[in-house]
């Protein structure tokens, strides 16, 4: 069982949304697994489905202008994909997803996703902050491409480490 020693936790958005909102969402969806490495989406597909990540994580990568990939954020519990789409309906993904690890996936028929998010206020506030923090990332992704290996390495890992105070004075003081 490709799930085994996963634990099972409460639904990502328990905290978030009340329990006949989550109802109504878990109504809506599918649960998708995979394998470290397994691609969940890729380049330029058309974004059909909205989903959720519920256990485990995923890197988003991007071609560079040499046609290598090029991760350029990660994505965990809790974390949308495929939310650009709100903006405009034939969107296409940018980026390729790929599993870290072992991963469990919400799945959501686009559509449908999104009238429920047009219903549930605190839910659309929530994707909306995903998806400005999503543009965020892909600025942050054009301008690392011009810094050096070792700034653009510090500032994943202070992605990775949450931004946290302390280990941003950490790693920016060994960088001068």
């Amino acid at each position: 069982n490709m799930m085994k020693g996963m634990k099972s936790f409460l639904h990502p958005l328990t905290g978030l949304l009340k329990e006949p909102e989550l109802r109504r969402l878990r109504l809506l969806e599918t649960e998708c697994i995979l394998a470290p490495r397994g691609c969940l989406f890729d380049f330029g597909t058309p974004i059909e489905r909205i989903f959720l990540i519920s256990l485990g994580s995923v890197r988003l990568e991007s071609r560079s202008a040499f046609r290598t990939n090029v991760v350029y954020s990660f994505k965990k519990r809790g974390d949308f994909l495929g939310v650009f789409s709100y903006l405009s309906d034939s969107a296409a993904h940018i980026a390729r997803a790929v599993a870290i690890e072992n991963v469990k996936v919400l799945s959501y028929e686009k559509k449908a996703f999104f009238e429920l998010v047009d219903e549930i206020p605190v839910l659309e506030r929530e994707v909306r902050r995903q998806i400005s923090n999503s543009f965020l990332e892909l600025q942050s992704d054009r301008s690392l491409s011009r810094e050096s290996v070792s700034r653009r390495l510090a500032s994943v890992l202070l992605a990775l480490l949450g931004r946290s105070e302390e280990h941003t004075s950490e790693l920016q003081s060994h960088l001068n």
